[in-house]
């Protein structure tokens, strides 16, 4: 018999650190925005985040976030 144990959400939330409840709210890393170079719109992201995109569809541009600054990533295109 095999004894594969699969996680299910709970397993997880307790895994990553998560409230393991859906009535606590997850504390807030803090929300930062930038503009993008490329088109102006404006990109929201958590202070966590190393890379971000640009939401808006037509541009979808891709950047690293270094030192609260973003550096374009050179597409492989």
């Amino acid at each position: 018999m095999n004894d594969f144990h699969a996680l299910n959400d709970n397993d997880l939330d307790e895994v990553i650190g998560g409230t393991g409840s859906a009535t606590i709210p997850s504390s807030p890393t803090g929300g930062v925005t930038y503009k993008c170079p490329v088109c102006g719109c404006t990109i929201s992201a958590s202070t966590r985040d190393v890379t971000v995109t640009c939401p808006r569809v037509s541009c979808r541009s891709k950047f690293r976030v270094e030192k609260g600054k973003l550096v374009g990533i050179s597409s492989s295109l």
